[in-house]
């Protein structure tokens, strides 16, 4: 009879796989562990990325100002030189590769508008996406503290600017200022400066805001009564009236050459008074005679306030040498420096009020509390891949050294069982 040659089934191949179960159940296993490592730890690293989105408000934010004025860019918060700011200052993202991070472009933030017509929730909003490279954090842990931490730096930063901020500038100038006229004028500027403050508070607000039972209102008004504007003008008429000078010993020595630099300019408008009155009388056409007259009341009104300007410093000099001066200057002196602790005193009130306001109007709201990888491979398909990568290898291994000897005995068997029946035919 002639031999035949036959296939293998595929039953068969899996009959001489499973002959060797423990091979391809350990073999699988230890492909599917390998593969889900090598995409956890290295692919997956390399290309997911972790997304934040969020809203931040705080006051002036509408005009993308903090609140000392220096502006804020939302595309500054992922510059290099503000992460570096913001690890440093914490000590759970030390060691964070924002350097490699800001160079490969691994994170990105977004800023997004929905008008009112195109939002789900018919009202206009806005809100932050925050992405970075997983490749930069140990864990998701690691990751949520460093998002969290770049997403809360522009409030951060606001309440820090408004607790530290020291608000009493002029107060300093008033300190170095040498004429009572440029102290009193510090003090006005204070003032100003204070209410100006109040008032960006209070327009900001669609109700009133109370700290400690007290309205802004209410502060607000404490304020202007530490140097009202009549006070202002008090000051004024006595200074006027008093002729008095704060650095009198500096003013008597210039206050010649101010006069003699006064009566100069009085008798150069005089001159030109002169000319004036001639062209006037010598013109013939008449419609030259009210150019003139107009410049010669000019030139007269400017010599009388040259003339009383003569006259205030001569009525100072009298006053510096006269017995009262340095019970006067002591005298107006306190009043300046009683007006100067009101201010003071309103002015750390207002920086207690404007750092807990901002305190208070300031938020970071999270879209969720959790935060998810993105990209890569999900670790169940990794582990299914690694498992039919495992068991095809192991199965053409098995089959590579069983299969054929498998073979050659089955068809020996077979033989065997043909001229067994052969036999029985010939019989």
């Amino acid at each position: 009879m002639e031999n035949q040659e036959k296939g293998v089934s595929v039953s068969e191949i899996f009959k001489v796989i499973f002959r060797r179960v423990w091979w391809v159940v350990g073999i699988t296993a230890a492909f599917m562990l390998i593969f889900v490592l090598i995409i956890q730890l290295w692919y997956n690293r390399e290309n997911q990325t972790y997304s934040l989105t969020y809203t931040i408000d705080f006051p002036g934010l509408q005009n993308n100002v903090y609140p000392d004025g220096t502006p804020f860019r939302y595309s500054s918060v992922v510059s290099e030189e503000t992460l570096k700011t913001i690890v440093e200052g914490d000590s759970e993202l030390a060691g964070t590769d924002v350097e490699t991070m800001v160079y490969e472009d691994d994170i990105q933030l977004v800023f997004t508008s929905v008008s009112a017509e195109n939002s789900q929730s018919g009202v206009a909003e806005s809100y932050y996406v925050l992405t970075v490279g997983a490749k930069y954090f140990a864990d998701s842990e690691h990751a949520v503290a460093f998002l969290r931490a770049v997403a809360e730096y522009p409030v951060t930063r606001a309440q820090q600017i408004a607790a530290g901020i020291a608000a009493d500038g002029y107060l300093i100038i008033f300190d170095e200022a040498t004429t009572f006229e440029a102290k009193i004028g510090a003090l006005a500027s204070q003032r100003d400066y204070i209410l100006s403050k109040y008032d960006e508070m209070i327009s900001a607000l669609s109700g009133e805001y109370t700290l400690n039972g007290r309205t802004l209102t209410d502060y607000r008004a404490a304020a202007a009564a530490a140097f009202q504007s009549s006070d202002e003008v008090y000051l004024n008429s006595l200074l006027a009236t008093g002729h008095y000078v704060l650095n009198h010993e500096q003013f008597s020595a210039n206050a010649q050459a101010q006069i003699n630099d006064l009566e100069k300019q009085i008798d150069d408008n005089l001159a030109r008074i002169d000319a004036l009155v001639e062209q006037r009388d010598n013109a013939t056409n008449s419609g030259y005679l009210e150019s003139f007259n107009t410049q010669i009341a000019n030139l007269t009104v400017a010599n009388v306030n040259l003339q009383l300007q003569i006259e205030d410093i001569q009525a100072s000099l009298d006053w510096i040498n006269s017995p009262d001066r340095d019970n006067d200057i002591a005298s107006f002196t306190a009043r300046l420096n009683a007006y100067r602790s009101a201010l003071l005193s309103a002015t750390e009130t207002f920086r207690t009020v404007y750092s807990d306001y901002f305190a208070n109007m300031s938020d970071v709201t999270y879209s969720s509390n959790k935060i998810y990888a993105e990209g890569g491979i999900n670790i169940i398909l990794a582990a299914v891949i690694g498992a039919v990568i495992g068991f095809v290898l192991v199965s053409i291994a098995i089959c590579i050294i069983d299969l054929p000897s498998y073979i050659r005995s089955r068809d020996r068997k077979a033989a065997a069982e043909g001229e067994d029946e052969n036999s029985t035919t010939d019989e």
